[in-house]
């Protein structure tokens, strides 16, 4: 009869239960190796573009080319940005009318004073004085709220309202 116990002592027999031991453990670390792959492929395959052959490095370069354009692009537009920013505080942004009775006891609030104010409140104030026979249009410039000519108190009401803001807050 066949002796198994003389088989399993013998050094050849332990030398193939360790190799088929070691087979079996390569096969399943083979086995969750390949797992591993096939849900990384599906995860690469989420990544890439699709079409895309499957090389990594192609994709990845691809990818930084693509980024470095989209950088490149939000920099213009941060540069466009602060250029409409700079352009637009020059622009009137409030203007103000306020009509009064150049002359009371005759008419009603037929005259006016416009003032056409930027952020920084530099601009001009407009002043039209409504009489019987005439009018007269006045053009005053403004620095910083200020004019170098003598405002009327309507101008400088016209100014207050259009400038909006305190300087203090700038």
């Amino acid at each position: 009869m066949f002796d198994v116990s003389a088989l399993l002592n013998s050094p050849d027999a332990q030398i193939a239960v360790c190799v088929g031991g070691v087979a079996l453990l390569a096969l399943l670390l083979a086995a969750v190796a390949w797992v591993r792959v096939r849900r990384l492929q599906r995860r690469l395959r989420a990544f890439l573009p699709t079409g895309a052959a499957g090389d990594v490095l192609e994709a990845l370069a691809a990818f930084s080319a693509r980024l470095d354009t989209l950088a490149r692009a939000v920099e213009d537009l941060a540069a466009e940005e602060r250029e409409l920013k700079a352009d637009l505080a020059r622009r009137v942004r409030t203007p103000s009318v306020i009509r009064f009775n150049a002359f009371p006891g005759m008419g009603s609030d037929l005259s006016y004073a416009v003032a056409l104010l930027d952020d920084e409140r530099n601009g001009v104030v407009l002043s039209a004085i409504q009489g019987r026979e005439e009018t007269r249009v006045y053009a005053k410039p403004v620095q910083h709220g200020q004019s170098t000519y003598l405002l009327t108190p309507e101008e400088e009401r016209a100014i207050q309202a259009a400038g909006g803001r305190d300087l203090a807050t700038k």
